[in-house]
């Protein structure tokens, strides 16, 4: 057994991290998780993207820009080098009483604040382990803990952490203020000077639960254009509605201090971008917060709809980032107007109610790398010997087990014996491993085509096994009006299907509990199951007859990049010498071109050059993306 590094990372400059997120990350909804469109397309006025098949809904302003393929990174190929350049396991140091307690804002309700405190202090004793890496409009990871949770966002040159606190079940403003992150802090891409490597070295602020409420000033200019019903086709009132092309909002200076970003100015309305009812509006001047690197970020005004909720509850927000959410995902805004504001036609300056959800205060905060001690991997230094009989496919042949320590807790790990995981139902339970399964590699030995010995008198048996191949149902034609359908046989094809789901696994990957404190995870492969599939995919009678199939067997990285194949093209015959006529081809000749390919077929059926014929099973262990081959 060797040490199993948990807490090595590789080093890897702030800006080169940010830029290749930015070329992986998904740049259109038809890219789906691991996929790249050929040619992308970029809005010259909100910046979003679609591929050029996907483009037109919404219309957008697609003139210039193009990314094509070529500047694109593999998502896969960014998520190995994200993932080696973060620690497993990390916690947070600052969370204590004699830091938070002085920023207690005036005003604040002390139930409330008591709960926020209680809350935060939890977390300075967890230890926050890796579970997961989403691919969206940006890149996200996820660390958990019993009490919390960690969030690292990679989107737009900036890298940020965000900290939350577990919010109780039973609704209530206890809840709503825990479902706000407790505490972030902000990377941005260096313009200029020496690059960082630490993803940790950044001003940490915190959200204290206090909101305040306040009236800005809001302000039709421009011309007026027509509304998004308007513009729909609707009837009756809401043919002839108007509204402003673009907002001026003015912020009273004492409601600007407490706003994380400077939202006055002049908004522009972008009627053609992805925004809900038409109504996104972009700031004219960069609208950032206090500061050179925040004004660099776009600021926009838009309604936020809600994912359940009356319509006339969705409000506008300003907020850095308006892309459509996906699921448990939240959205960081500045500020909401009142929820029955819209824009209309009206002149003249309007008093809109505003409120901001919780104020942020810098605090001094650590984020820190646990080193996991003790942990240990055993896997195989030579090939594997593997023999197939008609018996071997019920045993699978381990070829990695690890080690390590259950700091966090034990739940979940079972008792003292190995227990198998359901792979068909095992997406929690691997992203709860997955701060120790990450940094597990591909045993050397197995990596490259392993032979496997074929018993005997398997051999002369073809090397069938009904069990991993159960027999295909027989094919029965029934006569369907005027026509002639091949059905498979009802009752084998259910006995087919069962027979499916009963045979040996491919992988097998158990989990054991040692001393109340460490657990052990193995995995296996199934080596003699793969290798039967095989077998069964080739003709049975030629099995028989001919010398034993060689077998083998290798385990290797996967990946979802779909190989580049030459197109097919159809040679010519026109060089071939012609055959004759066949003897009884007396009132049908042959054609001159069908002479040239009779010639070839026969030419072919004399060479005494031996065919190979090749059938290979796989099967991929989706949370490691590993994948077994049996040929």
């Amino acid at each position: 057994a060797s040490e199993l590094k948990l807490a090595n990372v590789r080093q890897l400059a702030v800006s080169t991290l940010l830029s290749d997120a930015a070329r992986s990350a998904r740049m259109c909804t038809c890219e789906g998780r691991s996929g790249l469109a050929a040619t992308i397309l970029v809005c010259s006025e909100c910046g979003a993207t679609s591929c050029s098949k996907c483009s037109g809904r919404p219309e957008h302003v697609f003139t210039g820009k193009e990314v094509h393929l070529e500047s694109r990174l593999s998502p896969q190929a960014f998520q190995q080098q994200l993932k080696s350049a973060l620690p497993m396991c990390i916690k947070m140091d600052g969370f204590t009483v004699s830091k938070l307690a002085p920023l207690k804002p005036f005003g604040v309700n002390p139930a409330l604040w008591e709960a926020w405190l209680e809350a935060a202090t939890g977390l300075e004793k967890c230890e926050f382990f890796f579970s997961t890496v989403s691919r969206s409009e940006q890149w996200s990871v996820e660390y958990t803990a019993a009490l919390g949770r960690m969030e690292l966002h990679l989107e737009g040159g900036l890298l940020q952490w965000t900290v939350w606190a577990k919010s109780p079940e039973a609704p209530g403003p206890v809840r709503d203020v825990l479902s706000r992150p407790i505490a972030r802090m902000c990377l941005h891409a260096p313009t200029s000077g020496s690059d960082v490597t630490s993803l940790f070295q950044g001003d940490w602020k915190v959200c204290l639960p206090l909101d305040y409420n306040f009236e800005m000033t809001v302000e039709g200019v421009g011309s007026l254009v027509d509304t998004w019903e308007s513009r729909l086709g609707l009837q009756g009132s809401f043919a002839a509605k108007k509204r402003w092309s673009s907002w001026r909002v003015s912020v009273p200076a004492a409601a600007a201090a407490m706003l994380d970003a400077d939202v006055a100015g002049t908004y522009r309305l972008l009627d053609k971008c992805a925004g809900a009812m038409g109504a996104l509006h972009k700031k004219d001047v960069g609208g950032g917060a206090r500061g050179d690197r925040e004004r660099s970020r776009p600021l926009y005004l838009f309604q936020d709809p809600t994912r359940c909720g009356k319509p006339e509850e969705d409000g506008f927000v300003f907020g850095h980032s308006f892309r459509r959410l996906a699921y448990r995902e939240s959205r960081s805004t500045v500020a909401s107007l009142c929820a029955t504001w819209r824009p209309t036609e009206a002149k003249g300056k309007q008093q809109v109610p505003c409120r901001t959800l919780g104020k942020w205060c810098s605090v001094d905060l650590q984020c820190v790398t646990v080193r996991c001690e003790g942990a240990t991997i055993s896997a195989p230094t030579q090939p594997l010997d593997v023999e197939l009989t008609k018996a071997s496919c019920r045993e699978a042949t381990a070829v990695l087990q690890c080690r390590v320590p259950l700091e966090q807790g034990t739940q979940g790990w079972g008792s003292g014996e190995w227990t198998s995981i359901p792979l068909l139902r095992s997406k929690a339970k691997f992203e709860s491993i997955a701060w120790f399964t990450e940094r597990l590699r591909l045993p050397p030995a197995t990596s490259e085509w392993t032979g496997v010995a074929l018993d005997e008198a398997h051999a002369k048996e073809g090397g069938a096994c009904v069990v991993c191949a159960p027999p295909l149902p027989e094919l029965q034609f029934v006569a369907v009006g005027n026509k002639v359908e091949a059905r498979e046989d009802v009752q084998q094809a259910g006995l087919y299907e069962q027979a499916l789901k009963r045979r040996p696994p491919a992988f097998v990957v158990q989990q054991k509990l040692e001393n109340s404190k460490w657990g052990s995870v193995r995995i296996a492969v199934n080596v003699a199951s793969l290798v039967h599939r095989s077998l069964a995919a080739l003709p049975a009678d030629a099995m028989k007859a001919m010398e034993p199939a060689r077998c083998a067997w290798r385990l290797v990285q996967h990946d979802d990049v779909k190989s580049a194949l030459a197109p097919l093209t159809m040679g010519s015959n026109k060089k071939d010498k012609p055959h004759g006529q066949p003897p009884n081809f007396k009132q049908f000749p042959l054609r001159p071109e069908q002479q040239r390919s009779l010639g070839w077929m026969l030419q072919q059926e004399a060479s005494m050059e031996m065919f190979h014929e090749e059938e290979v099973e796989e099967a991929v262990l989706e949370s490691l993306q590993w994948r077994a081959e049996g040929k």
